[in-house]
């Protein structure tokens, strides 16, 4: 007789095995975030998508050879039950103590046809994106002979364990049957009763699309061997609509019609001939690309898939015409292009066009991408919005644009209507931060692809320079709210025509061209509390900006400096300097050096380029050494040319610090000294060197001469936000606390993983236990070490209470007798 003991040891290996692989497979489609049960691959790139199809081929392949052995052991076991009656006994025990291992082949059947179905939508999104599908290589095919035996595996039901005066178990697996296992490689693992579970392809006559459904057809119903042609035949019916349904409509659903359909639909639309004419006029039909070739790479994917289809059927050696046609279709400087490869002396036929036009398409559509997107300045929208305490009812009023340049989805509610800064469902930044954790989302870019650490972008927040999102931030002074209230005030038209305090103008600036600019006026208090006090008029103002904004006369960086003279000390000056990169050395004029009486040498004269002059300009200049103090109570020496010179009265702004508060403020005035690029950084840069950004979107740098305002446009960005408001909400002490908390919280999150004290690790504390306790047997001739999690032992237990009480029971059954 056979006793099953090894095969007892094996199943309960083989157990763990298929558990670890049906959780090998979840694991692999959470770390591509898609659902096993409910698959969608719309999220995945197309770099992504070949990858992600090599894993569903490796964890199914695992799956299905550790499945096949699992099967092929119950089987062994039930074949060993009706020689052996102890067998019945021993299969009821295993069951009982380790479990019904049966179960993890249900689970295996399960996960194998949602992995089937998987790969069904898989080839439609290769198709849909016109990518081939990558073949399984050798290492993810190694389970091809398990597809071909598990093709015919019958979902019924498994027998569970019976008692002892029934019949023996049997085997309620079926006897598989070989296929050839190339061509099995992509069967889906179901049988008859269960293909009304897959999303059949479906023809409706079109002459094109008969070839690839057939394939699809074939490879998932026809090529079954264990399918009767009936079951074939009225699945083949499910699948037909319109003229194709027509064709058979009159033949009843038997295993003799079902040949006979096929006769009749091959003989109806697989007809090479028109096909190849069909296809030949869809190539003449195609649609000529524009003249600057912005629909290059479209045109392009269609003719090659037409003409590749196209060759298929006949070699297109003789069609000379078609491929005219064809190169009539490109634009002239691609044309221009192909001339040059022919050197205009071959007549080029579909297939040699297209191999041409590939490399030409490739670097076209590379350097189309690269090049900067000029639709962004054909309109640009700017809109100021003020809100005058004393005025009434609020209005806003804009006029439609012929185009629209916001597209782009809030990442935070998947919403098209507006962007993160404006999103009404996540008001403010600390909801916005709760709701990046809760999608997983990056924090410097909002993107769904990445963690932060991993992100590229090198954008930092416009409000304080850090590295997150700029809708992240707690600094920002502009609130949702105030858009909410401009989007309700949008559909009372009656009320913007009929109110006269309330306008909406229009302007246009002539360095922008067609520049979009809106203003609206209404009174905020009203629309907040009607019932409220008058308080003092405040304005707000808001832009939205699909470029930065520009202002025609920018702020250069100014500051004010005391300079001295080097030989002497006590005379010494305050002047307003003008830090200039644009210029290769530095400059005073020479009132300055009158001034400080600073001795002149080497006097001579400068040739100097100016804009829009081709001719030098001559200046009589003279080389002097001038003082200048820093901040830090050091002094630098400069040497400098003196020029009678420099330039008219210029803007800037500085901060004006009154010792109670500190204020930005304009003035006008004519620098006497230029740092030019020979002294620049070594007076920018310094041991406290920083760029802080203000409510308006100036930066203030601090320098080794002082604090340096600079302009906003110092800062670039494609898309600007900017709110200003007069009440400062930064300066309120109870968003420090929040703020803190925002800040600890965001750190708290980079360091994730990161110990409190990362110079005491586990591998250190246990190599030192390990040097402590090792010692070395020369009896035994080995060494001893002590484990770390043993402890010192304790006094071993007499167990006297236990062995008294065990000799007392005894004596008591024994008195009994």
């Amino acid at each position: 007789m056979d006793n099953s003991a090894s095969i007892r040891r094996q199943i309960g290996k083989v157990t763990r095995q298929v558990a670890r692989c049906i959780a090998a497979v979840y694991d692999m489609f959470n770390d591509y975030e898609v659902n096993l049960d409910n698959p969608h691959l719309n999220d995945l790139t197309s770099d992504d998508l070949p990858i992600f199809t090599k894993d569903v081929h490796l964890v199914r392949s695992n799956l299905l050879r550790y499945y096949d052995r699992l099967e092929h052991l119950h089987q062994q076991w039930q074949a060993i039950i009706p020689t052996n009656p102890t067998e019945e006994n021993t299969f009821t025990t295993y069951i009982e103590k380790y479990g019904d291992y049966r179960s993890n082949l249900h689970q295996a059947v399960a996960v194998l046809e949602k992995m089937d179905s998987a790969v069904d939508q898989l080839h439609q999104e290769f198709k849909k994106r016109g990518v081939p599908f990558p073949v399984p290589t050798p290492a993810t095919s190694d389970a091809s002979s398990h597809d071909s035996n598990l093709d015919n595996f019958k979902a019924a039901d498994i027998i569970m364990t019976a008692p002892a005066h029934q019949q023996p178990m049997v085997n309620t697996y079926p006897v598989r049957h070989t296929a050839d296992s190339a061509s099995n490689q992509m069967f889906n693992f179901v049988d008859a009763s269960l293909l009304s579970k897959i999303d059949l392809p479906t023809f409706s006559g079109s002459l094109l699309d008969f070839q690839e459904f057939w394939e699809r057809f074939s490879t998932l119903i026809g090529n079954k061997p264990n399918i009767d042609d009936a079951t074939k035949f009225s699945l083949l019916k499910s699948s037909l609509k319109g003229k194709a349904l027509q064709c058979i409509q009159g033949l009843s659903i038997t295993s003799a019609n079902y040949h006979i359909a096929i006769d009749i639909l091959k003989t109806h639309f697989d007809d090479k001939v028109t096909t190849r004419h069909v296809l030949y006029t869809k190539l003449a039909n195609l649609p000529p690309c524009d003249h600057a070739g912005k629909q290059l790479q479209q045109l392009y994917n269609q003719m090659f898939a037409l003409i590749r289809q196209f060759c298929t059927y006949e070699d297109d050696n003789k069609e000379y015409g078609l491929g005219a046609i064809l190169l009539n279709k490109l634009p002239r400087h691609i044309r221009s292009k192909i001339y040059d490869k022919t050197f205009n002396q071959t007549n080029l036929t579909p297939s040699a066009l297209v191999r041409i036009l590939t490399d030409i398409v490739k670097k076209e559509t590379t350097l189309l991408e690269m090049e900067p997107q000029d639709s962004n300045y054909e309109d640009r929208h700017v809109f100021h919005v003020v809100s005058d305490k004393h005025q009434g009812m609020p209005t806003f009023r804009t006029k439609p644009t012929r185009k629209s340049t916001t597209t782009t989805r809030c990442p935070l509610c998947q919403k098209y209507d507006h962007l993160s800064f404006n999103c009404h469902v996540y008001p403010s930044a600390k909801s916005r931060i709760e709701a990046v954790k809760k999608l997983h989302l990056c924090y410097n870019c909002l993107s769904k692809a990445h963690f932060t650490k991993n992100c590229t972008s090198k954008r930092t927040c416009s409000y304080c320079s850090k590295r997150h999102h700029s809708s992240l931030c707690s600094k920002q002074r502009y609130s949702p709210d105030d858009s909410t209230k401009f989007s309700k005030q949008r559909g009372r038209r009656s009320q913007r025509q009929q109110d006269p305090q309330h306008h909406a103008t229009r302007q246009s600036k002539p360095n922008h061209p067609r520049q979009k600019e809106f203003h609206a006026h209404f009174n905020e208090q009203n629309v907040s509390n009607p019932d409220a006090a008058p308080v003092a008029d405040s304005t707000v103002t808001l832009h939205n900006t699909t470029e930065p904004q520009r202002q025609r006369n920018p702020l250069l960086m100014c500051a004010a400096v005391r300079l001295f003279n080097p030989l002497d000390e006590s005379k010494e000056v305050r002047a307003i300097a003008l830090l200039d990169t644009g210029a290769s050395q530095s400059y005073i004029t020479m009132e300055l050096a009158e001034k400080l009486q600073l001795p002149a040498s080497n006097e001579h004269e400068i040739h100097m380029y100016t804009f829009g002059s081709k001719l030098p300009l001559s200046i009589p200049a003279s080389d002097h050494s001038i003082g200048i103090r820093c901040d830090n109570g050091s002094n630098r020496v400069l040497r400098v040319q003196a020029i009678p010179v420099l330039t008219k009265e210029l803007r800037y702004a500085y901060i004006h610090d009154t010792g109670e508060h500190k204020s930005l403020k304009i003035e006008q005035n004519t620098p006497n000294v230029l740092i030019g690029m020979d002294y620049f950084w070594d007076l920018v840069f310094s041991d406290n060197f920083s760029i802080s950004p203000l409510s308006n979107g100036y930066r203030v740098i601090n320098t080794r001469i002082g604090k340096v305002v600079a302009d906003n446009t110092f800062r670039y960005d494609r898309v600007n936000y900017f709110a200003l408001d007069e009440s400062s909400t930064t300066a309120d002490p109870s968003k420090h606390q929040e703020l803190l908390e925002l800040v600890e919280r965001f750190w708290s999150n980079e360091s994730m993983g990161i110990l409190d004290k990362p110079n005491e690790t586990d591998d250190e504390k246990c190599l030192q236990h390990f040097n402590n306790s090792i010692s070395y047997s020369e009896e035994e001739r080995r060494y001893w070490v002590k484990l770390p999690f043993k402890t010192s032992p304790a006094e071993l237990p007499s167990n006297r209470d236990l062995a008294f009480s065990r000799v007392s029971q005894t004596h008591e059954n024994q008195m009994r007798l």
